[in-house]
């Protein structure tokens, strides 16, 4: 996460040096895509900061705190990822697609390990619930029961929230590091 933001603050930099990219974004038809812009690196920024913060300190040993925390880090990641593709589709003018496999796997566990009461099918044979319990809350073993009702039967996967943030964390920094190259290059052609 600390390169993460260590590469958003170079993009931030760079866009303050030059004038010409911003005031492109300030004719009348783009001024709604200057707000996105620092809009999602402002929340890009504090996501970022929040989610290395917690993981430093941890989750509280009160198990209630710690369950809030849970769905608190997984909206953080949301949200950050949200602004990466934002930022992305502004700077690359497209759309971030394919994004990595655990890009999508950390996505997903808010909904997942939420149980949703609505029956929602995970599968094509059957529907899955899956719910974190409030004594099971760690980085590095977040302990979930999920009812698979193809098999009628309960399982109690172990998610390594810690491993899978890293290498999320590898993955969204590879998006920031393409859109600061880009922005180089655009600026860098932009002065010639």
């Amino acid at each position: 996460m600390r390169e993460l933001l260590e590469v958003r603050s170079k993009i931030y930099d760079l866009w303050q040096s030059v004038e010409a990219p911003r005031a492109l974004f300030l004719q009348s038809k783009k001024k709604d895509d200057y707000a996105a812009y620092y809009t999602a690196m402002y929340l890009l920024q504090d996501s970022g900061e929040a989610l290395y913060a917690h993981r430093e300190k941890g989750f509280a040993k009160d198990p209630l705190l710690a369950y809030i925390e849970l769905w608190g880090v997984l909206q953080a990641i949301n949200v950050q990822q949200d602004c990466i593709a934002e930022i992305y589709r502004l700077i690359m003018r497209k759309k971030l697609e394919n994004q990595g496999p655990f890009w999508m796997k950390i996505r997903n566990y808010r909904n997942k390990l939420a149980g949703h009461p609505v029956a929602k099918t995970h599968n094509e044979v059957g529907i899955k619930r899956t719910f974190v319990g409030r004594n099971q809350v760690t980085y590095s073993s977040l302990t979930c029961e999920e009812w698979d009702s193809s098999k009628d039967l309960s399982s109690f996967p172990v998610i390594t929230l810690d491993k899978e943030l890293d290498k999320y964390s590898e993955e969204a920094t590879a998006y920031i590091r393409d859109i600061y190259n880009h922005m180089k290059e655009l600026f860098r052609q932009n002065h010639k």
